[in-house]
């Protein structure tokens, strides 16, 4: 049984903001934002979030950085098929570098030197 949060009793009615933010020289700039129920999972979402950037005339998005609570691999594909849109997620902390990433967790060849993203065969779903 979870415990109750501080100031919150049985008659709380709440909402979450689902932002796309963009990164600018000033700081980060909201695109947009839902707000929806407390009850709406994460994982529910990530797909209107990318069709309603699509309705952004002028803007290009090639990859969206979430949370693991967005992640869905059917959805992650129909966003990488559908929408161009790769949906990536920042390596945890606690994360255990294979040998083959640089320090940094990106992929190196056998000789050491940095593997560079072209891009994914849609028809195979290779990169």
């Amino acid at each position: 049984m979870q415990r109750p949060k501080v100031n919150q009793n049985k008659f709380f009615i709440g909402y979450r903001k689902h932002s796309i933010v963009c990164p600018s020289t000033k700081g980060p700039v909201v695109l947009f934002s839902i707000i929806l129920p407390t009850n709406t999972a994460d994982v529910k979402v990530m797909l209107p979030l990318i069709e309603m950037i699509q309705k952004i005339d002028g803007l290009k998005v090639e990859y969206l950085a979430t949370d693991l609570g967005y992640f869905d691999t059917n959805d992650q594909r129909e966003s990488l098929m559908t929408h161009d849109v790769a949906v990536v997620t920042e390596i945890k902390k606690n994360a255990v570098i294979p040998q083959h990433c640089d320090s940094n967790g990106k992929l190196e060849c056998k000789k050491g030197h940095p593997l560079v993203f072209v891009g994914i065969d849609k028809d195979t779903s290779e990169v």
